[in-house]
């Protein structure tokens, strides 16, 4: 499937919105946990520290892949997502141990960083 524009992902969560609206009130419990999702996936650097940036206020939630930044509108959430070696990088700690090094502020980073990129 081909990546959305972001005005055909607003148009998209538009209309599940007026569809959960119209709908009415009913017991969700029974579906157990509606987990509602945006993700988008970035492979330019400077693109995703914008749309971090974008964000505003943000969980880091990265994993030994990707570097993802969670943001929840109430039930609803935006995760932003690069592979980690985008925007960190390894270290070996031991001679068998990689250890994945990240800036402290994803949002400005080292000029070394940026060199790296």
């Amino acid at each position: 499937m081909a990546s959305a524009t972001t005005s055909e992902m607003v148009a998209g969560l538009r209309a599940a919105a007026n569809w959960l609206e119209a709908a009415g009130e009913f017991d969700i419990s029974t579906f157990g946990t509606i987990w509602a999702l945006a993700n988008i996936p970035f492979e330019d650097a400077p693109a995703f520290r914008d749309a971090c940036r974008k964000l505003g206020t943000f969980e880091k939630d990265p994993d030994d892949w990707d570097y993802r930044v969670l943001r929840k509108f109430g039930p609803v959430s935006m995760r932003l997502s690069i592979p980690r070696s985008k925007v960190c990088r390894k270290t070996m700690v031991t001679k068998e141990v990689l250890e994945w090094v990240c800036e402290d502020s994803l949002l400005d980073p080292t000029p070394e960083v940026l060199a790296e990129q």
